[in-house]
């Protein structure tokens, strides 16, 4: 009996994925490092509040140490540029080409969750205009929890398809 037990003690360690097991898929995290960029005093409520959402959904947990991680998640902000649409305008002191335009910056937020082998698991796209607050931590608030929910239904997702 001690031997049975003692057996599926070490099946059960054995079938949990550590820093040192290639990760293949997103079913297989359980620890996540949030990159260097997170560090910054101007992320500090995204990164508290992501670790908060991320540690209570008890699928995955965020380590301190990107050597105790199984993946690490990454973040890459594009600045980028669209036309919008002004309305009627008045032709006599417009060039042709202006005529009801107007170009307007954009950013766009990738964030990336790969393995230690730097084999991209997940990937999420956001447009910062759609989750701004009107405060900087309203908006981090906003984005931890959109990207927390995210990730929390991709991987469960992962885990009920087929092996």
């Amino acid at each position: 009996m001690q031997n049975l037990a003692l057996g599926l003690i070490i099946l059960s360690v054995a079938a949990v994925p550590t820093q040192n097991t290639k990760i293949n898929r997103l079913r297989d995290v359980r620890t996540i490092y949030l990159d260097e960029i997170f560090k910054s005093v101007r992320t500090e409520t995204f990164k508290l509040e992501l670790t908060k959402r991320l540690t209570e959904s008890n699928k995955v947990s965020v380590v301190s140490d990107p050597h105790d991680a199984n993946a690490i998640l990454s973040v890459d902000v594009r600045h980028g540029s669209k036309y919008e649409n002004q309305g009627t305008v008045s032709l006599e002191s417009i060039p042709v080409n202006d005529i009801g335009r107007t170009v307007i910056a954009t950013e766009t937020i990738v964030f990336r969750l790969s393995s230690q082998q730097k084999q991209i698991l997940w990937m999420f796209k956001l447009n910062l205009e759609e989750i701004m607050g009107k405060t900087e931590r309203e908006t981090s608030i906003r984005l931890a929890k959109v990207l927390s929910s995210k990730l929390l239904k991709a991987i469960e997702k992962d885990l009920r398809s087929p092996v």
